[in-house]
């Protein structure tokens, strides 16, 4: 079967995400037809129907439902050919029930050339079978004749040719520390487009390009923190621009991306476009299956003639990118908070977008850039909660929080710093900002001075009321003369 109609899309679970424990669901009812719609908890099928035609339909949906014990579930739609060949095995819907009514559609995308006939879609829950679901597709002649008759596509190994247009981009910090690595692509000649995050709270980054040649960097000529690209100038001698893709890929569509393995190493695969997603800052974005690396932030996604369709981004939110040891929010929390596999369209970034002051040390001072953690000798660990513990000082398990109501009375930022060995004296400035999801600063806690005189830890608290913040996401850095030191995420609800 060809890559090119490997088009499932999983749209929706009509039940919570989570994770799942053994459960054995017993069918009560599938049913497909040609559009649907929510309502409330529910989901109506409408034009329900088994037969479907091309190109009149364009998609088809199939619903299933289940009575089922409450509890952890995940599902798994497998999609069969008229010749019962696998033509696409959805990633894994994980859910919580805690009615017996377990239910769940998918979303079908056509495409010419596919078979016409009997089509089936399994579906197993916690990998046990539960139950199918067979549909009719009939494609015209035509439109087949119409699939066989278009171009091929390169290879993936011609295709890998085009990595000496992608880049590595090294950000370096003020004192020379490699803060990490993303990537980037020659986009025009001299023009470098990359994510924003690639490059914020950098002094500068250095540009590996294919072959090994280096290029120092420290300005912007335009960008979009919100939507998280941005244009350096370079040196591109020698490294074509890729090209731009006129399609727009349809849900389903097996796309090509430059990954990363270790140590660098430049890899080329097929990825699947799983839908559309829509941001509140950065307008729709594609959304990826699997997600990628790190460092493979920044690079472009590309159709199967190797020419691009949209710039991979990683998270949108400001600071959130750094060492982990430096981070204080939980996995669970971080996790639900980032994303490393969306894809922002390249028709949504101009095509000569309006140049801008972009020194980096220009945008640190404005606070467009987000300061990069600097780690601290005498730092020792750091927590948010509702109260400051009462005995040692220690936050324990079930006290520290990364989640406020603004009705409570206030959020505690506890600090442990001491002495290293051999050390007599140390004392400095300890404050706290909390930052919007702008950048801006909507709490700033007062400099206090701090004095390390033991070796034994010293507890420092720092507290504000989160009545003054609206309901949103923020970033809390804590800072020790100016530097910040450690940073983490709050959730405040109303």
């Amino acid at each position: 079967m060809s890559d090119k109609w490997r088009f499932l899309l999983v749209v929706a679970a009509l039940v919570f995400p989570l994770e799942f424990l053994q459960a054995q669901p017993r069918l009560t009812s599938s049913t497909s037809g040609a559009s649907g719609r929510l309502d409330g908890e529910n989901f109506v099928l409408e034009d329900q129907r088994n037969r479907f035609t091309f190109p009149q339909d364009k998609s088809l949906i199939v619903y299933f439902e289940w009575d089922a014990d409450p509890g952890d579930y995940a599902l798994t739609a497998t999609w069969k050919d008229p010749a019962g060949k696998i033509g696409f095995i959805s990633t894994d819907v994980r859910m919580r029930t805690t009615s017996r009514k377990l239910r769940a559609y998918w979303e079908y995308y056509l495409a010419e050339g596919m078979p016409s006939g009997y089509w089936q879609v399994e579906v197993r829950a916690n990998g046990q079978p539960a139950g199918s679901h067979a549909f009719e597709l009939v494609i015209p002649e035509a439109a087949r004749e119409t699939a066989k008759k278009a171009p091929a596509p390169p290879t993936l190994d011609e295709l890998y040719k085009l990595r000496a247009s992608i880049v590595f981009l090294h950000r370096h910090a003020a004192d020379g520390r490699v803060l990490d690595t993303s990537s980037g692509f020659v986009i025009r000649d001299g023009r470098i487009l990359t994510a924003f995050q690639a490059v914020d709270g950098a002094d500068h980054v250095v540009i590996e390009y294919a072959g090994g040649r280096k290029e120092r960097v420290d300005r912007l000529l335009a960008w979009d923190a919100r939507r998280d690209w941005a244009l350096l100038p370079a040196s591109t001698d020698g490294h074509p621009p890729l090209q731009i893709s006129e399609r727009t890929p349809a849900i389903g569509d097996r796309l090509i991306v430059f990954s990363v393995e270790a140590e660098l190493t430049r890899v080329i695969g097929g990825i699947d476009l799983a839908g559309r997603v829509q941001d509140r800052q950065a307008g729709e974005l594609l959304h990826l299956n699997p997600n990628l690396p790190f460092a493979a932030v920044g690079g472009p996604l590309l159709d199967e003639f190797g020419k691009v369709i949209g710039l991979v981004i990683g998270n949108l939110l400001p600071g959130s990118r750094g060492p982990v040891l430096g981070m204080g929010t939980s996995p669970e929390f971080y996790n639900r908070l980032t994303s490393f596999n969306r894809v922002l369209p390249i028709g949504a970034i101009p095509a000569e977008p309006a140049p801008g002051e972009g020194l980096f040390s220009t945008l640190v001072e404005k606070g467009v850039f987000v300061r990069p953690l600097a780690p601290h000798e005498n730092f020792i660990a750091a927590g948010t909660a509702r109260q400051t513990p009462q005995e040692d000082g220690i936050l324990r398990a079930g006290e520290e929080m990364a989640r406020f109501s603004r009705r409570d009375p206030q959020v505690v930022l506890m600090s442990l710093w001491a002495l290293r060995q051999k050390q007599k004296r140390v004392e400095g400035m300890v404050s706290a900002k909390v930052h919007a999801t702008d950048n801006s600063v909507r709490v700033a806690a007062p400099p206090l001075l701090l004095k390390l005189t033991k070796t034994l830890p010293v507890r420092h608290t720092i507290s504000f009321s989160p009545s003054v913040l609206p309901a949103g996401i923020y970033r809390v850095d804590l800072e020790w003369d100016g530097r910040t030191v450690w940073r983490t995420f709050l959730e405040i609800t109303e």
